[in-house]
């Protein structure tokens, strides 16, 4: 897995403040949108972290004997 782009640049907060339906529930209850701002931020740095490590992740090929002289065919029970 190869990640095509880099960490988000703009934080959640300047994307939520660009939708009205975050600002309302920002007008209505302050205290309340500041905890979801947190809680939306953290979110998005787990997950790129996760992306990151999973991008990291390599799985070994399987090692092949080199004296193997019998055709794949013949490995599959056909003949």
């Amino acid at each position: 897995m190869h990640l095509d782009y880099g960490p988000p640049k703009p934080l959640v907060a300047e994307y939520m403040r660009n939708e009205s339906r975050f600002r309302v529930v920002e007008r209505s209850d302050p205290a309340r949108f500041r905890g979801f701002l947190k809680e939306a931020q953290q979110a998005a740095r787990r997950r790129y972290a996760m992306y990151q490590q999973l991008a990291g992740i390599t799985v070994p090929l399987p090692e092949v004997p080199a004296d193997t002289t019998a055709s794949p065919a013949a490995a599959e029970g056909e003949e």
